[in-house]
């Protein structure tokens, strides 16, 4: 996959098998017939991206539009995930970097995120200190 074009894979069947779609992680919403898919059952999301960026990917049961302050109408996939259960029949994807992406994954494995953080920004500029 190309780094300075993020894309994630969707898969019409459990355990990436079936027809793919390649989606790019451009934050645009796109159909379910727009991808050619009959239903989105699999989803593979690449490793980190540019900068750190993690890729998430959106299903939508109903237009994104009609719930935007509501999260009961969506469902975010943040890992490969060889089933998406209920929202295969979702009628709309989004998948867009973002960068607390990265963030919550880190918190969620319990790591300290700013000591993370200043430790990989010293990594890359030789910048070591406090």
């Amino acid at each position: 996959m190309n780094e300075s074009n993020p894309q994630v894979i969707l898969y019409s069947r459990p355990d990436y098998t079936g027809d793919s779609y390649i989606l790019p992680a451009d934050g645009d919403t796109y159909t379910l017939a727009a991808t050619g898919l009959d239903k989105i059952s699999s989803i593979k999301i690449p490793g980190e991206g540019e900068h750190g960026f993690g890729r998430v990917v959106e299903l939508y049961h109903e237009l994104p539009e009609n719930h935007a302050s509501e999260d009961n109408g969506k469902q975010l996939f943040a890992e490969d995930t060889p089933d998406t259960g209920e929202w295969a029949s979702a009628g709309w994807v989004r998948a867009e970097a973002r960068s607390e992406v990265r963030w919550a994954g880190a918190q969620k494995a319990g790591m300290n995120v700013e000591e993370d953080a200043a430790r990989s920004l010293g990594e890359r500029t030789g910048r070591f200190g406090r």
